[in-house]
């Protein structure tokens, strides 16, 4: 009994309604309260590099959520907390229309075993979407992935061009992970497949455009060198959870190396199926996560994108089972 074409898409609608209302209590999360301020700030003051909260008195700042909180501010003085909640559900939305078309582009078959593995990151991954620019850190790698793979499979440069203007986005959003785009694009770089051997010279100049892209925000060379200054900063004494490296002794750390256990696993009996990119860009969000527990999301997003290449060849077997229970 074939599945109907209807289904896959419903799952996967059912499971991103069933995940708004279970993670609906950590929607707000109390950081936002700061981000509105700085987005009030800008809109009435402009661009500043001196923190102007009484908090912070003095402080010297640079707002690398610069763009994020602006829109954070003008919606919520517009139509408050439910409206910007609403709008993040949005932003959400987008993240599993993306990679529901990821998995359909990298699974060529049926639409139920990519709408399956959409509903497991749906679910998986809403739990770490809040009120904070980190959906769009997602979404990056997600449409760059999805526009690298287009461009893998037909040679065609017109996949790269949306590229640059992505990263002048999060560039804007939110600083600090810009070189997302280019971990994910270096995977591309490196690792042609013998499959598409795709020409390297249209992604470096890409790369390129996308590096020079960059500058294209308010605060020029400090916004892009913000996020090495950051590195510098000694967080030992920090008393900040997602600051910190990934670590057994918090319920946290424990979820990351479990996880990371399975995947080891899984990827031990999937490596045929998985492309060395994807593994190499795994491995790096892996040394991301061991150095700052908040790079741990970056990790499970890349292991669902795995998952994707892992059941690509796989899907014909897994649909026969599932239609003889049928």
């Amino acid at each position: 009994m074939a599945v109907h074409r209807s289904c896959p898409l419903l799952l996967v609608a059912i499971a991103f309604l069933l995940s708004c209302v279970l993670y609906y209590p950590h929607m707000w999360d109390n950081d936002i309260w700061f981000i509105l301020s700085t987005g009030r700030s800008i809109v009435q003051d402009g661009f500043f590099t001196v923190d102007p909260l009484t908090l912070h008195q003095g402080l010297s700042y640079l707002p690398q959520q610069w763009l994020s909180a602006v829109l954070d501010w003008s919606v919520y003085s517009m139509v408050g907390q439910g409206g910007l909640v609403f709008l993040y559900y949005l932003f959400a939305a987008v993240l599993v229309i993306l990679f529901f078309r990821l998995g359909l582009l990298v699974i060529n078959g049926p639409r139920i075993v990519p709408a399956i593995i959409t509903a497991l990151f749906t679910f998986f991954i809403l739990s770490f979407v809040n009120v904070r620019p980190h959906v769009f850190d997602f979404i990056v790698i997600v449409s760059t992935a999805l526009l690298l793979e287009k461009y893998t499979i037909q040679g065609n440069i017109r996949w790269l061009i949306p590229l640059p203007i992505i990263e002048v986005v999060e560039m804007n959003l939110h600083m600090t992970m810009w070189p997302l785009m280019f971990i994910v694009g270096a995977g591309y770089f490196l690792f042609v497949p013998k499959k598409y051997p795709y020409r390297r010279t249209p992604l470096l100049i890409c790369g390129c455009v996308c590096l020079i892209s960059c500058f294209v925000n308010p605060y020029g060379l400090d916004g892009v060198t913000f996020v090495m200054r950051s590195l510098a900063v000694d967080l030992s004494t920090a008393n900040i959870i997602e600051l910190q490296p990934a670590s057994l002794e918090n319920s946290y750390g424990k979820q990351f190396f479990l996880l990371l256990f399975a995947m080891a696993v899984f990827i031990r009996y999937k490596k045929p199926n998985v492309p060395a990119r994807w593994l190499a860009i795994l491995m790096v969000f892996i040394g991301m996560a061991l150095a700052t527990s908040r790079s741990i999301p970056l990790f499970y997003l890349a292991c669902f994108v795995v998952m994707l290449f892992a059941f690509a060849d796989g899907h014909t077997l897994f649909l026969d089972k599932v239609n003889a229970r049928i």
